[in-house]
């Protein structure tokens, strides 16, 4: 009787368990998802694009990304099955940085992964022409370009003191593909008095953020507008509204992408019955030419790597033979649905 009754108590402990697995087993698992690429787009600014996947359960994915000074979670775009998270803003001074890329559905971190630019490019560097579908002479533009970028980074890191035990320029390829040398550029720089002294231009320069801007800095009392003139381009009409509490007007132009740093910006001052006061023209490259030899410490450096990037950017623009620099490693999904390119 007593083994009846622990063989009894055994199979009903078998079908306790049973029951227990079999309900591990079909319940539902939890939505995931991974990344998939990571791209720089090169326009006014630095900016990093990652391509996703998530479980359809997911309709509202975020990315956190954590680096270049800022941590900041982000929406994504849904393109086909895929998820896309921009990161902008990027300083020159962190493309030797790691970034922390957190794919979160809610609270949740579906996945982690560092990135940082100077990977990226070494990345490829390494690759093939055919693999990145570009042609021969193509990659060797954009390999220029990319040695000059991290120049770019490596002097600006001097400049701001940021990192200097790890500068962007230090791998080994940067040395022998980047532009030999600086050749100071053509610049255009000229400001013409029509009027008095009381409306005129009183300084223009060059602001390095994330992205290049002139910078003007206006006298005015007649004056009320400013007649603007990119190159060829039509001319715009800018209103002076208030001056700034050293009695001057400020004039900050949008982010000027590193192939238009060439681009003459011709401004007159005027008013109303357009009487013109003052003309300036001026240029990115006409702040590195009146910088390339200054003895701030820094200063010359970052302006000679600032236009070697932006004539080889001019230069892979025109061998891609398109103004809108993205550099291989975008996710695009092929008509076999393989993913291509950098995958984190």
């Amino acid at each position: 009787m007593k083994h009846r009754k622990t063989a009894k108590f055994i199979f009903s402990l078998i079908m306790i368990l049973s029951l227990a697995l079999s309900g591990a087993v079909t319940a539902t698992a939890e939505p995931t998802g991974d990344f998939v690429s990571a791209q720089i787009n090169v326009a006014e600014d630095f900016t990093l694009h990652v391509t996703a996947y998530a479980d359809d359960e997911i309709t509202t994915p975020t990315m956190r990304f954590v680096g270049a000074g800022r941590d900041m979670t982000v929406d994504g775009v849904k393109r086909g099955g895929f998820w896309r998270f921009s990161f902008p803003k990027i300083f020159a001074q962190y493309m030797a940085d790691d970034f922390t890329i957190q794919l979160k559905n809610g609270d949740t971190v579906l996945q982690e992964r560092d990135f940082s630019i100077v990977s990226y490019f070494s990345s490829i560097y390494n690759s093939t022409a055919s693999e990145l579908g570009l042609s021969s002479a193509q990659f060797t533009s954009l390999k220029t370009f990319m040695a000059d970028m991290l120049e770019f980074g490596a002097a600006a890191q001097v400049y701001v003191e940021h990192g200097t035990d790890n500068l962007a320029n230090s791998a080994a390829w940067v040395a022998s593909s980047k532009t030999a040398g600086y050749t100071a550029p053509t610049s255009v720089r000229n400001v013409t008095f029509n009027a008095g002294a009381n409306d005129r231009f009183t300084a223009a320069s060059v602001r390095i953020e994330n992205y290049v801007r002139l910078q003007f800095m206006i006298k005015a009392t007649n004056a009320d507008r400013v007649k603007i003139r990119v190159g060829s381009n039509s001319p715009f009409t800018y209103m002076l509204e208030s001056a700034e509490s050293d009695g001057l007007y400020h004039i900050l132009t949008d982010g000027i992408m590193a192939i238009n740093y060439g681009d003459v910006w011709t401004l007159t001052l005027t008013d109303a019955d357009d009487t013109d006061y003052s003309t300036v023209t001026y240029s990115v490259n006409s702040y590195i030419v009146s910088k390339d030899s200054s003895t701030i410490p820094g200063l010359a450096d970052i302006v000679r790597a600032m236009y070697n990037y932006g004539a080889s950017a001019k230069a892979y623009s025109l061998a891609i033979g398109s103004e809108q620099i993205t550099l291989p490693g975008d996710g695009g999904i092929l008509d076999d649905g393989i993913t291509w390119g950098d995958i984190l």
